[in-house]
């Protein structure tokens, strides 16, 4: 499961971004997707791992 909401997660970012939506407002939707597919506690995810490498 934890593999399919990644992939789920890219492929809609990438389906999003050749629609000409704004990646920098669906990347981290999809990235707490993700977290939430993996099992992942979601707000500690989105601020310790995915909000530090983005501002990086």
């Amino acid at each position: 499961m934890e593999v399919i909401g990644i992939f789920a997660s890219l492929v809609l970012l990438i389906y999003f971004a050749y629609k000409g939506y704004s990646v920098i407002f669906f990347a981290p939707i999809f990235a707490l997707i993700a977290a939430f597919s993996q099992g992942l506690p979601v707000m500690p995810t989105y601020t310790e791992l995915f909000m530090v490498k983005a501002a990086i």
